[in-house]
């Protein structure tokens, strides 16, 4: 798992994800960052496989009580932002 990242790099991903969708981060920003360095860990894993990444990031950043909040365009522009901020070298 990539380290935590400085408050600089926190505020741009939090920002980036609140401009996607503010329920995103819910305004728990611990929690998108969790969420956003557990992902760094299955890029990796998946490769290329944008299905499958999308697929997660769908499951893992919608709202529990609206699980199919976000579409896959959505969930592709958050995985871009995760791999931005939080995981650039993968």
């Amino acid at each position: 798992m990539p380290p935590a990242p400085d408050e600089a790099t926190t505020r741009a991903y939090i920002t980036a994800l609140d401009v996607i969708d503010p329920r995103i981060t819910g305004g728990k920003t611990d929690k998108a960052i969790l969420k956003g360095r557990e992902l760094c860990v299955d890029v990796p894993v998946m490769g290329n496989d944008q299905v499958r990444l999308t697929a997660l990031v769908r499951e893992r950043f919608s709202p529990p009580n609206d699980p199919e909040a976000f579409d896959s365009r959505t969930a592709a522009s958050v995985l871009s932002v995760v791999r931005e901020h939080l995981c650039p070298d993968y």
